[in-house]
């Protein structure tokens, strides 16, 4: 009896060894990655000044303040570095149409250019449950403590591929919102449609300002036109409502 207790113990210690050394390869092969990854981004010229990296679904993504760009990264996940392929996407934030949140595919906060629908709601999946967020967005009784998967859709200026997306969190098995790796995801894609939410508003902002500064124009063209007599006071008026209406 003590020799199998002995032997059961040296077997434990055995695959607890092993285990150990199996965690230690597999985070050394995700930094030499992620190396990898800060290499590739530098040689396209871009400046990570935001980042989100899953390696267990092969995704990242990748934001350049400087040059208001997006990089959306997409390779085989498990791979060694002899046959990693890193595959990239750069979207100008100024061709972002609209970001989408969702979460086990509900959408829980949008903002597009011209409306913005959901609001900060995604700190509330945290605080308060998955649950009433997917009741109020589909109107079930449905509640859920747990999350499988955490999205964000891009729709861009592109006519041949307008729709990117960036999984931020993509499980078999949904987690309990509690779980520290579902709160990072929550985290970063808030992080990450916050910034994207802000210059959606700020283009709008300077296409409105824009218009405004030509509509003051053209009057100052048309006002120099009737007083030097070559627009008569109705045609005058007229060209005015047209511009103003």
């Amino acid at each position: 009896m003590a020799e199998f207790i002995f032997l059961f113990i040296i077997f434990g210690i055995a695959v607890w060894v092993l285990g150990s050394e199996a965690e230690k390869k597999m985070k050394n092969m995700e930094g030499q990655i992620n190396e990898r990854i800060k290499e590739d981004l530098i040689r396209h010229e871009f400046n990570s000044t935001k980042e989100y990296l899953n390696m267990k679904s092969g995704m990242g993504i990748y934001y350049d303040d400087r040059r208001k760009k997006i990089a959306v990264l997409r390779y085989r996940p498990f791979s060694t570095l002899e046959n990693l392929i890193l595959g990239w996407q750069f979207i100008n934030c100024a061709d972002i149409i609209e970001s989408e949140v969702k979460i086990d595919n509900i959408s829980v906060t949008k903002t597009a250019r011209g409306s913005q629908l959901g609001g900060a709601i995604i700190g509330g999946v945290v605080a308060g449950g998955v649950g009433a967020v997917i009741g109020g967005a589909t109107g079930s009784k449905k509640t859920s403590d747990k999350i499988k998967s955490i999205e964000l859709q891009m729709i861009i200026n592109d006519s041949k591929d307008p729709i990117q997306k960036a999984e931020f969190l993509k499980l078999l098995d949904p987690k309990s919102k509690d779980d520290l790796e579902v709160k990072n995801a929550l985290a970063s894609v808030e992080s990450f449609h916050k910034t994207l939410s802000v210059l959606i508003k700020q283009q709008e902002s300077d296409k409105s300002t824009l218009q405004h500064t030509t509509h003051l124009d053209e009057l100052r063209k048309l006002s120099e036109l009737y007083k030097d007599g070559i627009l008569t006071e109705e045609e005058f008026n007229q060209q005015k409502i047209k511009l103003l209406s």
